[in-house]
């Protein structure tokens, strides 16, 4: 989110941001499913649903367009969504204007149109073509939040990264699995021949990573990073790892009203942040029999020295005792993780607890043996942290 932001700022190009959770709201008040959800939507309502999510991203376009340029109506809106005027009352106002206005609140029934992914792309097509005219810029359309929308409106924001078209797109989202459906996964662009993908942190403990998470936190709080004490923002960059939110938001609840740095405040900080992400994902991993919150004590007692990065073999951690063989009928073949610890390492992942090795990309179709617990969930108030490079 933060590079998207800056991205729309600083961009040579007309970038437009789409946060897909406000965006597609109105398809989880239509379906009841949240974000990824694999299996609460009927595969005969996929469709519909992928055809609403079409036209809620356009609006969605639209209305940025219309913001920024300053003009009164989007020509190029009414091409794009023209088989809707039929839902339209005799003495309404403008098309536009009931565009804007009822679109969210239309039965996903009412957006069948094949083929109207190429609606959406001659839309987005035309208003590059549009956006060079009036400002000498093309559109970058940017995308957050992939992983929170319901997974058959997953298939138009894959489809996107197809850069043959004439404008551009990043999409962005938070390591996952996606799974193989043949709804979302066939013929679909391809990583390599038509985008390329790019994991943020797949190196913290990098002195290049640290040297940009320290640049992006001066770029948003720098009035707090300056009374941060050196020691104390080197911990909350190591137990932080890769993420930019966590770093955000330890540095900016260690100081106090004054806006000083408050050492009581910052163990509160950290307290508070492995409280809540340790709940979500004991929460999670509830639904496989597995308290994490177990098994970062037993983890914490092997690892004293704690230099970071922490690593686990996920079979070492003491998840299959012989009382609980009998919960999965399918036996894993030899030298393989079993079904529920793959589950785990899934859930793991999706959860942040567990992250892949120092310099390892992600890839959806694996399931890595080998993995490091966030420094977070294993942190303390008396550890020294202290990484490889230290030594």
């Amino acid at each position: 989110t933060t590079l998207l932001k800056h991205t729309e700022a600083t961009d040579q190009a007309v970038a437009v941001y789409c946060d897909l959770r406000t965006v597609f709201n109105e398809l989880s008040a239509d379906t009841g499913a949240a974000g990824m959800s694999f299996d609460q939507i009927a595969q005969s309502s996929e469709g519909l649903v992928q055809d609403k999510a079409v036209a809620l991203l356009i609006v969605a376009v639209s209305k940025a367009l219309r913001r920024r340029l300053s003009i009164d109506t989007d020509p190029n809106l009414l091409t794009a969504l023209e088989h809707l005027w039929q839902h339209m009352p005799d003495g309404e106002q403008t098309r536009a204007d009931w565009v804007y206005r009822n679109v969210p609140t239309l039965e996903p029934s009412h957006f069948r149109k094949k083929p109207n992914l190429n609606d959406l792309f001659d839309y987005l097509d035309a208003t590059h073509d549009l956006l060079i005219k009036i400002e000498g810029k093309g559109l970058l359309l940017l995308i957050d939040r992939a992983e929170e929308i319901p997974y058959p409106a997953l298939t138009p924001i894959l489809h996107l990264l197809d850069q043959s078209r004439r404008f551009q797109a990043v999409v962005a989202t938070r390591p996952g699995m996606i799974g193989l459906s043949g709804n979302i996964a066939f013929s679909l662009p391809r990583p390599g021949d038509h985008y390329a993908i790019y994991h943020l942190g797949s190196s913290p403990y990098s002195q290049e990573w640290q040297t940009f998470q320290r640049n992006v936190m001066k770029a948003w709080i720098p009035r707090t990073l300056s009374e941060l004490p050196n020691e104390a923002l080197e911990s909350i960059v190591r137990v932080s790892r890769d993420s930019l939110r966590a770093a955000l938001e330890l540095s900016y609840n260690s100081l106090n009203e004054a806006g000083k740095y408050d050492p009581v405040r910052a163990l509160a900080s950290f307290e508070n942040l492995q409280r809540s992400l340790l709940d979500a994902a004991c929460g999670t991993s509830r639904s496989i029999g597995v308290d994490l919150a177990q098994v970062t004590r037993e983890v914490r007692k092997r690892y004293r020295n704690y230099r970071l990065p922490v690593k686990v073999k996920v079979a070492d951690l003491g998840i299959e005792r012989p009382d609980q063989r009998g919960l999965f009928e399918e036996q894993p073949a030899s030298g393989k993780l079993s079904p529920k610890l793959e589950r785990l390492v899934r859930i793991g992942l999706r959860t942040w607890f567990f992250s892949t090795l120092d310099g390892q990309p992600w890839s959806p179709n694996t399931v890595p043996e080998v993995l490091e617990i966030n420094p977070i969930f294993l942190w303390y108030q008396s550890v020294k942290w202290m990484d490889d490079t230290t030594r």
